[in-house]
């Protein structure tokens, strides 16, 4: 199969705290392998705001899960 796939997770956060760094991670996993990839961001209090994280990975069939968490550092 190829090797020129990628997932793109597209991650709505919303701040319902105080202004600040919010650090987001997502980890995919496909046919037992586990990826994990982050980002930083600054948002205001009561602020929505849209991520997309990418990540490149070779088809290896099935099912592919993901999840997705926040923390303030």
């Amino acid at each position: 199969m190829g090797d020129k796939y990628f997932a793109i997770l597209e991650i709505t956060i919303e701040n319902q705290g105080t202004d600040g760094t919010i650090i987001v991670k997502a980890t995919l996993t496909q046919a037992g392998q586990t990826q994990t990839n982050e980002m930083v961001t600054s948002m205001s209090k009561g602020k929505i705001q849209v991520l997309r994280l990418v990540f490149p990975l070779k088809w290896l069939g099935g099912e592919w899960t993901q999840s997705v968490e926040t923390t303030v550092p």
